[in-house]
């Protein structure tokens, strides 16, 4: 810089006027100017201050400002010093009139302790560098740090962790976050559907309190790399517990169809996986977890469940909500597959899906090995059925073939349900599309005519205090196949196959669309000995439609299709399940209202007891030619007395049975086989009312039928048919009694029956080789029938009975003896 162009800046700092001695300070009084020596300025102090009040002035006479800060010329508080305050306590007043003021002190004080003694129960901690910090930054690096065999905690605090955790070989470790405010998500880049958390050969595992985020793959999946069914040892002892999982499709594949539901064997699924999965675990423990899966197309359970034993499911929320198109396609709720037992699930809230809430059964691939994660793939497992607004439901059916990912031949599907002793209490099961609880479906009808059906098998389970609401919500597409329609089921509560089975205590309301074409039931079991079903409240299952026909199919409050011993074998070798003195089924203390189809239907072989019940029904809905069964109540025993063994021939009158009755043989010294015997049915102390509409109030055959070639006994029941106002109809029988030997007796009818033509012929039509029927009163006339192919039986019959209306004594009315 040339020296013509350098200068020097000097700033001179003024100190007044320079004074060293006298008093530090100057003296002020309230609203009076005080003189700043040596600078021309002048101050005023309006109020009183603190000690340590203080004003920073810079002050330039010289200047057109004269002071900074220029805010100081109009007045400004003192410039320090600054004070921070730390609270101590809170104090919370309270006034009630009858306690008066009360104070309560909260502390704010913490402690912390020294450096040195910092070490609590966590092991390690995990913090994401953002909204915590700890020892490691990922829960794998901390998992890592820890020697396979020692017991250990990881503590992973609030944060965000976008990473996959794996633990192997691992035993006494503990994994617990801080709720939801500990994220784990799926990464970007997700290379699998297996767990976002991955156990395999551990036990004693506990991963508790954190929000779990998976998205095309599972939430948690327990199990073994390689899948060995029986070859490996169970896991043990592993605990969910207060998780928040949720499950998301990974969207970028595009959306599948039905066809394209297998599990990819590299990458994210493009649908909806289990939350959590289960394989070969003993004493599983999931509790106080809320899991979500997103609504999109996916043949998936929320969490599944297969060959566990020691299993607790307790107090979670299992939901399907909507996805962006506002519908809920996964398939939800809770799978109890093959080989479970010992399986309690209780006090949980279940909503939402396409299938069942709670589903029996697992499906497999008939031409596969299993692997890895096949035990799980939800192809083959469920139907899924395109229906109106792109919804999808099972039509309680398996599908009998279906194409192996990756393309080839069909292969065939089949499916492993065995599962016993579980127990399902206190749960509230609502809005699935399909049932309530069910087994996973029904094969079709057996090619050959007498081949066995296969059903599938869960004894041993109890379904008590239940609320089942709202389910079948979905509409169906399209009638039952025929294939089907003879043994499939919806409804409430559907299984196949289960001996000592006890449903109890249970709500099952209002399940099927609002009105629905679709046959719906309340209860419904294909098969089982030592059957009880008690206290229940079945109704407003089904509603019947204002227009179109319905399907065919099972329509019934509770329906038992054939309890008792199981008959099978071919007709010219009849086999039998031997005698094991169980009872057939007790119906007790249930209220059954159901809109359209029979109140309750009972066939099987054994003793058979219905006490105490309410039984209404409203409606046949189906048109079925020349049905004589019971459109209320309808009952059917196969088993017979011994004494009609002993006689060596069935009354032909008696039979109700394609001829010949019974699988009779004439070259055979005994009509059938043994194991027939104890066809007993006991009908007690109940209350039966049938309503109907319309055109079901004409040609009606019966309403309420008994039928065994055993006894029959039907005591202090209340009958009652009502017609609506100004409606007009027809009734053969209100009630028929066919059996070997009968008690009727101290039962009250009460029919349409104004006067000639009566819409009522019978009140009741008892036929019997040993006949009481007595006591009884009635509306209309109480036919009493024997057998007149055997000798007769003295003070047979017996006929002391009231009606309302005169009956001419030689009247008679055929007994309808034949099934539809």
């Amino acid at each position: 810089m040339p020296p013509d162009k350098r200068c020097f800046y000097l700033r001179v700092w003024n100190p007044g006027d320079g004074s060293r001695s006298g008093p530090i300070g100057l003296g002020f009084k309230i609203d009076e100017e005080v003189a700043l020596p040596g600078t021309g300025l002048r101050i005023k102090i309006s109020r009183p201050g603190i000690v340590g009040d203080h004003w920073i002035i810079a002050a330039r006479p010289s200047t057109p400002t004269e002071v900074v800060p220029w805010t100081l010329r109009s007045g400004e508080p003192p410039h320090g010093p600054r004070r921070f305050y730390a609270p101590l306590a809170m104090f919370h007043w309270t006034f009630s009139s009858a306690l008066g003021r009360a104070v309560t002190v909260d502390s704010c004080r913490r402690t912390f302790r020294p450096l040195t003694r910092q070490k609590g129960c966590c092991t390690v901690t995990v913090g994401d560098e953002s909204k915590s910090f700890g020892d490691f930054t990922s829960i794998t690096a901390a998992l890592a740090s820890i020697p396979v065999d020692q017991p250990a905690k990881i503590c992973v605090l609030p944060g965000e962790y976008a990473e996959r955790v794996v633990i192997h070989g691992r035993s006494h470790l503990v994994i617990e976050g801080c709720g939801a405010t500990t994220i784990l998500s799926s990464p970007a880049t997700s290379p699998t559907v297996d767990g976002l958390i991955s156990i395999s050969a551990s036990h004693d595992i506990v991963v508790k309190d954190l929000t779990i985020a998976a998205t095309g793959q599972f939430g948690v999946r327990i199990a073994d790399p390689l899948v060995g069914y029986l070859s490996r040892a169970p896991q043990r002892r592993i605990r969910l517990e207060g998780l928040t999982i949720t499950s998301t499709r990974n969207g970028s594949p595009g959306d599948p169809s039905l066809d394209e539901l297998w599990m990819p064997l590299t990458g994210s699924a493009p649908f909806p996986m289990s939350t959590i999965a289960a394989f070969q675990v003993e004493a599983l423990v999931i509790s106080r977890c809320v899991n979500t899966m997103v609504g999109d197309l996916s043949g998936a359970p929320n969490i599944s469940l297969v060959m566990c034993t020691d299993t607790t499911v307790r107090g979670n929320r299992f939901q399907t909500v909507n996805n962006n198109g506002g519908k809920r396609l996964a398939w939800g709720g809770v799978q109890i597959g093959f080989g479970c037992e010992r399986v309690l699930v209780e006090d949980n809230w279940i909503e939402g899906g396409s299938g069942y809430g709670i589903t029996f059964g697992t499906g497999t691939a008939g031409d596969e090995v299993p692997g890895d994660l096949d035990i799980f793939d939800p192809v083959g497992r469920f139907v899924l059925v395109a229906a109106d607004d792109a919804l999808y439901h099972s039509k309680a059916s398996l599908r009998e073939t279906a194409e192996p990912r990756g393309g080839g031949p069909l292969v065939d599907v089949g499916y492993g349900t065995y599962c016993r002793d579980v127990r399902i209490l206190r749960n509230t099961i609502t809005g699935m599309g399909s049932s309530g609880i069910s087994v996973i479906g029904f094969h079709a009808a057996p090619e050959e005519e007498f081949e066995a059906y296969d059903t599938m098998e869960t004894p041993d389970v109890e379904i008590a205090d239940n609320v089942i609401r709202g389910n079948c919500a979905y509409p169906f597409d399209g009638p039952p196949s025929p294939d089907h329609v003879d043994y499939a089921a919806v409804g409430g509560i559907v299984l196949a196959d289960s001996d000592n089975l006890r449903i109890h205590d249970n709500a099952i309301l209002g399940n099927g669309a609002e009105e629905t074409l679709y046959p719906i039931c309340g209860i419904y079991l294909m098969h089982g000995e030592n059957v009880a079903v008690e206290n229940n409240r079945v109704t407003g299952n089904g509603k019947r439609p204002t227009t179109d026909t319905p399907f065919l199919g099972h329509r019934f409050g509770i329906g038992l299709m054939l309890v008792g011993r199981r008959l099978g074998g071919l007709p010219d070798a009849p086999m039998i399940e031997g005698d094991a003195r169980m009872p057939a089924a007790r119906v007790r203390g249930n209220v059954v209202h159901h809109p359209m189809g029979k109140a309750l239907q009972l066939h099987g072989i054994g003793p058979m007891f219905v006490e105490g019940n309410v039984f209404v029904a409203k409606a046949r809905g189906v048109p079925v030619v020349d049905d004589s069964t019971g459109r209320c109540v309808d009952i059917h025993n196969l088993g017979q007395s011994p004494e009609l063994i002993d006689s060596a021939s069935i009354p032909g009158d008696l039979g109700f049975l394609p001829t010949p009755p019974l699988l009779w043989d004439p070259a055979e010294p005994l009509p059938v086989d043994p194991m027939f015997a104890d066809g007993r049915v006991l009908f007690t102390g109940n209350q039966v009312r049938y309503s109907p509409e319309g055109a079901e109030t004409g040609g009606i055959q019966c309403v309420n039928r008994f039928q065994s070639y055993g006894d029959v006994a039907v005591l202090d029941n209340q009958f009652f048919v009502d017609f609506p106002p100004e409606t007009s109809g027809s009734i053969d029988n209100d009630t028929t009694v066919v059996a070997w030997s009968t008690r009727t007796a101290n039962n009250r009818w009460v029919d349409p029956a104004v006067a000639e033509p009566y819409y009522t012929v019978a009140s009741a039509t008892t036929a019997a080789r040993m006949n009481i029927t007595a006591l009884n009163q009635a509306t209309r006339c109480i036919h009493v029938m024997i057998s007149g192919v055997l000798p007769a039986i003295a003070g047979n019959p017996v006929d002391y009975n009231q009606t309302l209306t005169a009956c001419d004594d030689e009247e008679e009315e055929p007994v309808p003896l034949a099934p539809p």
